[in-house]
């Protein structure tokens, strides 16, 4: 009995250590600012509600119910209560122990039947740190778990906002349309008007009646934009079509445009700001307590176990066993060199998230800064030909100038409104994207907060 009080002492002392490699942040240079802006640095991204720069009632309505509902956030939330019960697993008591209990009933030929209860446990100490690194690696995988859950959370959010534009989008060129309908009819008009006195011909009447006709021709493909992408939202917001397409006509009020953008902080904020950097980051930590698992298995392991037989002969059995790893020693290096490798993948997959979401930043801002310019230009134009067409129209009821110059003028103004509709739609999608490239809105609606973690060390450097 001593010896096994030794034996189990030096054990327990022995268990403080842990093999394999601890797992400290990785480093990586970074750029002082982007290239297209230099703006201060971002906090608390993850809390904000960005789309509600757009000031629209109808799209935070939608965002509101559609993070409840959809049916992808669910799945990754599943994914998160199952990371959690695996973690649980992995605790010192729960992964070191293990026994059960048993009775069983004989019946003897003379009638005679006896029970036995038997009594099995048995207990591994952690030697060599591997149950507290698969503790570790448990851990990790939920918070990785906990992040991929953010990132669906974005997508999400992004593909929302992006159909609600499209379909304002598409209502604002049918609205565009009608508009070039009303203003043929009305010249439609006005040419029936000069041939009751032979100041027009039949060839003005005809090409009138044609240009109205390919206005018209528009609408069909307009209306099949608005259709699909309402019909997304719906699918977005687990809702019935019909009503999304009802409240959508409602509540049309043309595309919407933020009054102000985002500022998208300095490349470094995306480290802890952007969950799917963070997942990459998470994923590098399990890997890592991987090798130590897979490093302790090289090592001898000592349990204790025993067992109690209650029957007419009761019993007493408990002792000690050590397993040394010899023959299958091979195996488990092979184990543990692939799981290095893992170690060494994830870290470059780090880098590789880290870099993307740089340049997703950089793309996203050199587009969103151009569509104002393009905006601003385009808004002149339309100014100008509203102008020149209203012009047109009173100097052709006059006579001073001819039909072709007229419908020119209506056409110019149409095809500028339907580009500098197109700018907005591309601004406002901008906007979106650049929100959730810088990590806004990760953890709204989350229904419980990340557990912080080690952030990575940054080297920043001039661009």
């Amino acid at each position: 009995m001593k010896s096994l009080i030794a034996i189990t002492a030096s054990a327990v002392l022995v268990s403080c250590a842990a093999v394999g490699p601890d797992y400290t942040p990785p480093q990586i240079q970074l750029p002082q600012h982007y290239a297209f802006l230099n703006s201060a640095e971002l906090e608390n991204a993850a809390f904000e509600r960005w789309w509600t720069v757009y000031n629209d009632a109808a799209l935070n309505q939608y965002m509101d119910q559609g993070l409840t509902r959809n049916l992808n956030i669910k799945i990754a939330q599943e994914r998160l209560v199952e990371a959690q019960a695996q973690y649980r697993a992995a605790a010192p008591g729960a992964a070191q122990a293990s026994g059960s209990a048993g009775l069983q009933a004989l019946r003897r030929q003379a009638g005679a039947h006896s029970e036995i209860a038997t009594l099995n446990a048995n207990y591994v100490f952690d030697l060599f740190g591997g149950f507290s690194r698969r503790r570790e690696q448990a851990l990790a995988q939920l918070e990785a778990t906990s992040y991929s859950e953010q990132t669906v959370r974005l997508a999400y959010q992004a593909e929302l906002v992006a159909a609600y534009i499209d379909a304002r989008f598409f209502q604002a060129s049918i609205a565009i349309a009608n508009r070039s309908i009303r203003n043929r009819n009305e010249t439609l008009k006005l040419i029936e008007q000069r041939r009751e006195v032979n100041e027009a011909t039949e060839l003005e009447n005809s090409r009138a009646v044609a240009e109205l006709a390919l206005q018209r021709a528009n609408i069909p493909a307009f209306e099949i934009g608005f259709n699909a992408n309402a019909v997304r939202l719906a699918t977005l917001l687990a809702a019935p079509s019909a009503q999304i397409v009802s409240e959508l006509r409602k509540s049309y009020d043309g595309i919407p445009i933020p009054r102000k953008g985002f500022q998208p902080g300095v490349p470094a904020n995306l480290l802890r700001n952007r969950p799917d950097i963070l997942t990459a980051e998470r994923t590098l930590a399990a890997q890592m307590a991987a090798v130590g698992v897979s490093e302790a298995q090289l090592y001898p392991s000592l349990s204790i176990g025993g067992s109690i037989r209650i029957d007419a002969d009761n019993s007493l059995q408990v002792g000690p066993a050590i397993n040394i790893p010899v023959l299958d020693r091979p195996r488990l290096l092979a184990n543990r060199d692939a799981a290095v490798s893992r170690a060494r993948q994830a870290e470059l997959q780090w880098q590789v998230e880290v870099r993307d979401a740089i340049g997703e930043v950089e793309e996203v801002l050199s587009r969103q800064q151009n569509r104002l310019k393009e905006i601003k230009s385009l808004r002149k134009a339309s100014r100008s030909y509203r102008r020149l067409n209203t012009l047109s129209r009173d100097v052709f009821g006059l006579g001073a100038t001819t039909l072709f110059e007229m419908l020119d003028a209506e056409d110019d103004l149409t095809q500028t409104d339907t580009r500098l509709a197109q700018a907005h739609r591309a601004y406002a999608t901008a906007i979106a994207e650049l929100a959730v490239a810088t990590g806004r809105g990760a953890r709204v609606g989350e229904a419980s907060a990340a557990k912080p973690v080690q952030t990575a060390a940054i080297t920043p450097v001039s661009n």
